[in-house]
């Protein structure tokens, strides 16, 4: 629910900014949503084969990605769970 509340903030801050540099910006590379610096992932490039690309909120540089993650459990509840699950019956 934090993150959540974070990351709607950060979209809300950062939508004009991002616009005004869509259209201004000719590089071929994506820029971090929330600190907007240059990344190494073309514009071009499916969200598939992206790394640091987080879906609902966009392309991260890689130290945005690894503050966000220090921040964010690995899985659910529900998906430990099952893991565990299927880890016992093996």
């Amino acid at each position: 629910m934090i993150i959540r509340n974070i990351f709607q903030k950060v979209l809300d801050r950062t939508k004009k900014r991002r616009l005004r540099r869509e259209e201004n910006d000719e590089s071929p590379f994506e820029r971090c949503v929330i600190c907007g610096k240059l990344t190494t992932v073309r514009k071009d490039t499916h969200i598939d084969f992206r790394d640091h690309y987080e879906i609902g909120l966009g392309q991260m540089c890689y130290e945005c990605d690894r503050k966000n993650n220090n921040n964010k459990p690995v899985c659910s509840e529900d998906e430990m769970r099952r893991l565990i699950e299927q880890l016992r019956r093996k």
